[in-house]
């Protein structure tokens, strides 16, 4: 919000304004945040087997259990992508008490894919396409999540814009904004945008600034907030993603 309000209420003759990742640098340095401790990359041995065989899958769980260990460390936590993640959980589920201090979820970036592509899902048909047509190429995989970077830059400008005039006026307080949109849910076309642009939007935000700033609990609760999305799309039924969105 803060960084929509700089872009809003700026003038040609302003000093250009910085994206939403400088924005967000700009004000932990105001705030006073200690960056965190930078990540540390081990080199395991090397192993002459495809990667998703669950040989190969094993024997790596097996060196990250044992070097969790030496550094006194219970749980096992990690990252990969949808091909590993399943392979992964299928062993874990072979053997729930052999690996019951396994925690492994999807990577950031795969998270974001299919969160964007979601909203490119439920967004069909609405005029979304044709706007980011507009400034931007390759929408279709803008739109299915291949291109999320861009994607999430062309969603950032076309909320902007959908939000300058409520910005223009001074409602920028969590309870003006929360009474506006309750305005436009009253309609179908609105509460679309709401729900399944603009909401899930800001969810994205929470999960990118959980995922730079090591947040766990944010990064849980982004996540929660996702399920619902996904949820419509296999269902079909929409739940009440909205109340409880959190503003920064």
């Amino acid at each position: 919000m803060r960084w929509m309000v700089s872009v809003v209420q700026s003038t040609d003759g302003d000093t250009p304004k910085s994206e939403w990742s400088g924005t967000m640098a700009s004000l932990a340095k105001e705030t006073g945040e200690v960056p965190g401790v930078a990540t540390q990359f081990v080199f395991g041995p090397l192993i002459d087997s495809p990667p998703a065989h669950p040989d190969t899958v094993l024997t790596t769980l097996m060196f990250i259990e044992e070097f969790m260990k030496q550094h006194d460390m219970v749980h096992i936590h990690i990252s990969a992508d949808m091909q590993l993640y399943k392979v992964i959980l299928q062993m874990k589920w072979s053997d729930p008490i052999r690996w019951e201090n396994l925690i492994v979820r999807p990577g950031g970036m795969h998270t974001l894919m299919s969160f964007v592509g979601c909203i490119g899902a439920l967004m069909n048909g609405s005029g979304l396409e044709e706007l980011l047509n507009v400034a931007f190429k390759g929408v279709s995989h803008m739109l299915n999540g291949k291109a999320w970077p861009k994607a999430v830059r062309g969603f950032r400008m076309v909320m902007t814009a959908l939000l300058e005039p409520l910005i223009l006026s001074g409602n920028t307080t969590v309870v003006e904004i929360t009474e506006e949109f309750d305005k436009s849910r009253q309609s179908r076309t609105g509460r679309l945008w709401v729900d399944c642009f603009i909401t899930p939007l800001v969810i994205i935000h929470l999960f990118l600034r959980a995922e730079r700033e090591g947040d766990w609990l944010l990064h849980i609760y982004a996540l929660k907030r996702m399920i619902p999305y996904f949820l419509q799309l296999a269902t079909g039924t929409m739940q009440d993603t909205y109340h409880g969105m959190y503003w920064k």
